[in-house]
């Protein structure tokens, strides 16, 4: 058994806290209130009873040694979190617990590191692996809303689910919000938790020119900006919105010009420091923002997550053949059989998505299932096995159902709330950008993301949650069917210049370009494919962009730079508390990892 507890947090603003029953270790966004609820509680799971409406965004690791002189770790994830915690026992058997996977790593040889199917399908599935796995089979990550309960001396765990979301918190928040009333109440609960989380400290919105960016930036105009300018023509109309939003704002960001060239040494550098395969192509410009602009920035806004908690492009499509359902399932074959012209296709489109919104939320070909997510299953089913994509695909829907109590009696509000919330709780873009901002000695605020928030956008309604309908014209916003109305309403209450209606932004980067002709067209001689991609896969897959491509990329550069790689050091700065732990007494000590890289 393990002689050593090692603590190691990259989160440049944890904290350290002596109690009666051990030490506390905590991150998250109100670490002062949290300390106040840690210190007066008389055990870990009181802790956590307690904890209920204080916490944001936070993770809270407890170390205590029993009269009998056993050791126990106790941890805690808020049910909302992007910040993640691991865990694991190291090649050179000390205990590990960390909120950077790098650092996991750190402490695995690299025989210890196994990459299992389940994490393989999950990456090509969702670009994540659903807790507790992760990509390494030695690290386990601690599920959003569960508490760890770890006796060292038995080597005994156990997860128990202590958090959930619902649509109600308590007496502030009603069973039902009212979507005329909303606004209203989001743009009090952002004011009041901008405050709570931001305070004094100097904050820069990470400022794309959309709706959720510019929206938290009103709440922050006394603040610095970010703004990353791309050099790919391709999205050169969203640098205008980043334009007009500063313009309106009167706001003067910081620019950050990227070349596309330089694509691929920015992906390259970004799975370093992760220490796992990025799954969002707009991490490696991120990292590289917060390598130039990260100096006097003590953490940066984000509006990520604002989508998945009120409306999605896909929720239009999905209200209007849900309306329609009884026409469009009496159509036979495609539509252009009794639809002339332009319209089949259309048509075509309204029929997939009701035969989609006939099925269970956890079948591969369901609505809910096909919104988040970017990968076609059959595929990965070819390259793993239908049964591996049925199961994680299960898997992923008992991880939401653990978490969320869901009362959808009706197609639309059924898959709209399973497909929103599995981008809420599943897409951990957050959390990778987090991870990669501790890198640079800051961190990341993400208000969509927050618990409070959370709470406000799950009470309303879901058939008026994410997409506007008849009832709301002319009351909320002037343009019919409208996805993600209620913040849009919000912002143009608060900045009435700001054209609510242009076309959206996704941010999303011509990832087909470079690889046919760009900074990634050479990826696949540098490393070699995945071996787990079968030859007849290839043409489709590696000779050609297809839709796993991008997975595989990521993959591909992961296992060879960091997988792979026997001197991957924990994240510069990191802090470590280290629990020595040997016959009849134990002692403590901490500071920050200095690896000279």
């Amino acid at each position: 058994m393990a002689n050593d507890v090692r603590v190691l947090f990259a989160d440049p603003n944890c904290r350290l806290v002596g109690s009666d029953s051990g030490y506390w270790i905590i991150s998250g966004n109100r670490p002062d209130a949290i300390e106040r609820v840690l210190t007066s509680a008389s055990s870990p799971r009181h802790a956590w009873d307690d904890l209920d409406g204080v916490v944001e965004d936070a993770i809270v690791v407890h170390i205590s040694t029993r009269l009998d002189g056993a050791h126990e770790i106790d941890a805690f994830r808020s049910v909302t979190a992007t910040r993640e915690l691991y865990t694991l026992r190291g090649s050179d058997g000390d205990v590990v617990v960390t909120d950077h996977f790098r650092n996991a790593l750190a402490h695995l040889d690299v025989s210890d590191r196994t990459v299992t199917t389940a994490a393989i399908a999950d990456h090509l599935l969702f670009r994540a692996p659903i807790e507790p796995e992760t990509y390494v089979s030695r690290v386990d990550a601690l599920g959003q809303g569960t508490w760890l309960q770890w006796s060292l001396r038995d080597d005994d765990q156990t997860r128990t689910q202590v958090s959930h979301l619902s649509g109600s918190s308590g007496s502030e928040t009603p069973e039902g919000l009212a979507p005329d009333d909303a606004p209203a109440v989001i743009d009090r609960t952002l004011a009041s938790l901008l405050e709570d989380v931001c305070g004094g400290d100097t904050v820069a919105t990470m400022l794309s020119g959309g709706v959720d960016s510019t929206l938290l930036h009103t709440y922050r105009e006394d603040e610095p900006s970010l703004v990353i300018q791309l050099d790919s023509p391709e999205v050169a109309f969203e640098q205008e919105y980043a334009d007009l939003a500063a313009s309106l704002l009167d706001a003067m960001p910081r620019r950050v010009d990227i070349d596309e060239s330089e694509y691929l040494s920015h992906l390259e550098t970004s799975i370093d420091r992760l220490g796992f395969p990025s799954h969002y192509a707009q991490t490696a410009l991120t990292d590289a923002a917060f390598a130039r602009d990260s100096d006097s920035i003590d953490a940066y806004l984000n509006g990520e997550g604002a989508d998945a908690l009120f409306g999605m492009p896909g929720a239009k499509g999905l209200r209007i053949a849900t309306w329609f359902d009884s026409l469009l399932t009496r159509v036979p074959d495609r539509a252009s059989t009794v639809v002339p012209g332009p319209l089949s296709d259309q048509f075509d489109s309204l029929l997939r998505i009701a035969t989609q919104a006939g099925r269970h939320p956890a079948d591969p070909d369901s609505f809910a299932v096909q919104l988040p997510f970017y990968t076609d299953s059959d595929v990965v089913a070819t390259a793993l096995g239908a049964e591996t994509v049925d199961q994680r695909i299960h898997a992923q829907y008992d991880y939401l159902t653990q978490r969320v109590d869901l009362a959808a009696d009706d197609a639309f509000s059924r898959h709209a709330a399973y497909g929103h919330l599995y981008c809420f709780l599943r897409h951990n873009t957050c959390g990778q950008w987090r991870q990669l901002a501790y890198s640079h000695d800051t961190t990341v605020v993400y208000p969509f993301r927050c618990e409070r928030l959370a709470r406000r956008g799950l009470a309303v309604p879901t058939r008026r949650r994410y997409v506007q309908g008849l009832r709301d014209v002319g009351t909320l916003a002037p343009t019919f069917l409208e996805p993600k109305y209620l913040l849009k309403s919000l912002l143009a209450d608060r900045c009435t210049d700001y054209p609510v209606e242009q076309q959206k932004g996704s941010g999303a980067l011509p990832i087909e370009r470079y690889f046919e002709s760009g900074p990634l067209d050479t990826v696949f001689d540098r490393y070699d494919p995945p071996a787990f991609v079968p030859d007849s896969m290839h043409a489709d897959h590696i000779e050609s962009y297809g839709p796993v491509t991008w997975n595989l990329i990521t993959y591909a550069i992961w296992r060879d730079r960091v997988l792979s790689n026997p001197d991957i050091e924990p994240v510069e700065g990191s802090r470590e508390w280290i629990q020595s732990i040997s016959e009849g007494s134990c002692s403590s000590a901490h500071g920050p990892v200095s690896n000279g890289d």
